[in-house]
């Protein structure tokens, strides 16, 4: 019996991903999109019910305690693979010796960063104004080492297009947290620390999964040389995540240290599902479209036709959803949250303009990182750093969360302008056709939009129930939506429900 398992140790230790064509990299694309998306679409229906119920069961201040604390554990974090994941993806050729030294590499980053948030949890936090998120902050804390230890794991799954099994991993990880935070918040009421114990539950199932995922287990078999060498890639990564981090969570700050936990919990509600929807879909896509475009550097007409089809298929997918919520905020707040959630019904719609403009650069990164560009995300996002902050800023001294809300717009439109400009100049797409990508989306959302309004002015309506009158705008809509679509895009439509059709089940 020993015998047996140490030789399988042994063949994982020696397990080398394979190459994909370039030929195929196309039906992976469309496949692995396909499963991510509707592991996204699992993964955010659960954390909006669990959004929902959380939210009668805890006041906003505790919402804004967990997010003060996230804003410094998730920074340092960004730190704990230092690009290692991404090189693994992009690496062509990858030997016994590469795997295992990011693996290691990984780790002890990891640990680093899981002690300098201790450190800092009983050094630093009490600056912040909220005695129990020093606490929040260790536990938090205790994921970073947890996911380390599947991180190359999962790198492995995206380089070999293993898209439905990631998809699996995240819903069980998001069922997990789901279950294990309602038993520790509504059972034994340990209110924002029942959160965190879900959310490490979650990361520790999500871990196991991978690793029981991939055939590979890491050996002894360590470089400094080789980690230096995934390290000058990874840097480019690294560099980017830590400035646009900075740009996308100096909201959070500005309110949790000048406003109150109360106001960062609304404010955290209002961005929650239309941050989820576009930001999750960037993850998305960079996991699915990065590992893509790195296989097809060397065709570009092949990587101009993947590029432009996900991202018109994208917007017709994520615009009605943003549309639809942006119409129907205050019945929706209403239904979801309650009455004591009304605050967050302006910024909310404004979240949804926000992810309408963030949809058209989404595959951006991934594009600068798989054409070996990684560097343009950095520059950019440093350029606009200074002028981000003295927005939101501004916005939070004159407007408090509406203001915050409004300033949030200027990031997107800047990268979209200059970022996307130029690395669709790079690869040869006009800046116009990213625009039009969207036209039909856009389209289709208007006249959803007029059916929606147009409902509001029959007689009546509007005594309805909040349930009814949120359930009859949606039916609408949907029919409205569809109904465009088919008439005035019959080949998008059509191309919707092939994809659908010709769902792989399996990787």
């Amino acid at each position: 019996m020993f015998v047996r398992i140490r030789a399988a140790i042994r063949r994982s230790q020696e397990y080398l991903p394979e190459e994909i064509a370039a030929h195929a990299v196309g039906g992976h694309v469309v496949s692995g999109g396909i499963w991510s998306g509707a592991g996204l679409a699992a993964t955010i229906v659960l954390q909006f019910i669990r959004s929902m119920i959380f939210a009668r069961l805890l006041p906003p201040a505790a919402f804004g305690a967990l997010s003060l604390a996230n804003v410094f554990t998730q920074f340092i974090l960004l730190f704990a693979n230092f690009g290692f994941n991404s090189s693994i993806v992009y690496w062509r050729r990858l030997t016994k010796q590469d795997l295992s030294t990011c693996w290691w590499g990984n780790l002890m980053v990891d640990l680093a960063a899981a002690v300098l948030c201790c450190l800092f949890a009983f050094t630093g936090a009490r600056f912040l104004d909220s005695p129990e998120v020093r606490w929040v902050i260790v536990l938090l804390s205790a994921q970073f080492v947890i996911a380390s230890v599947g991180s190359i794991h999962s790198a492995l799954m995206r380089r070999q297009f293993k898209f439905k099994t990631t998809a699996l991993v995240g819903v069980w990880g998001a069922l997990t947290t789901f279950a294990v935070g309602w038993l520790l918040v509504g059972a034994l009421h340990l209110g924002v620390f029942g959160l965190i114990g879900g959310m490490i539950a979650g990361t520790a199932v999500s871990t196991l999964l991978q690793i029981g995922s991939m055939p590979w287990l890491p050996s002894g078999d360590f470089s400094w040389r080789v980690l230096k060498e995934h390290a000058n890639y990874g840097r480019w990564f690294l560099a980017v995540n830590v400035v646009t981090y900075g740009n996308q969570n100096i909201d959070r700050a500005l309110i949790g240290t000048t406003l109150s936990n109360t106001q960062l919990g609304y404010y955290d509600y209002a961005s929650s599902l239309p941050m989820h929807v576009t930001i999750q879909l960037s993850t998305v896509l960079s996991t699915v479209l990065f590992p893509a475009f790195a296989g097809l550097q060397e065709d570009l007409a092949e990587l101009r036709r993947v590029l432009l089809r996900v991202m018109r298929f994208n917007a017709l997918i994520i615009y009605p959803i943003l549309v639809g919520l942006m119409l129907t905020a205050p019945e929706f707040v209403q239904v979801a949250y309650g009455s004591t959630w009304a605050p967050i019904v302006g910024p909310t719609r404004v979240f949804c303009l926000f992810g309408m403009i963030r949809v058209l650069i989404n595959p951006s990164y991934a594009l600068c990182g798989g054409v070996g560009k990684p560097h343009l995300p950095f520059k950019w996002s440093l350029i606009a750093l200074p002028f981000n902050a003295a927005l939101l800023w501004w916005g939070a001294r004159v407007g408090g969360l509406m203001g915050v809300a409004l300033a949030k717009l200027f990031l997107p439109v800047f990268t979209l302008f200059t970022l996307v400009v130029e690395i669709t100049r790079i690869v040869g797409i006009p800046i116009r056709q990213i625009g039009l990508t969207a036209f039909p989306a856009t389209c289709c959302a208007a006249v959803m939009a007029v059916a929606v309004l147009a409902v509001r002015y029959v007689p009546g309506i509007r005594a309805l129930p909040s349930l009814s009158l949120l359930l009859l705008e949606v039916a609408v809509g949907l029919v409205a939506y569809l109904g465009a679509l088919r008439l005035f895009y019959s080949k998008d439509f059509k191309g919707i429900v092939g994809l659908l059709k010709r769902i792989r089940l399996r990787d």
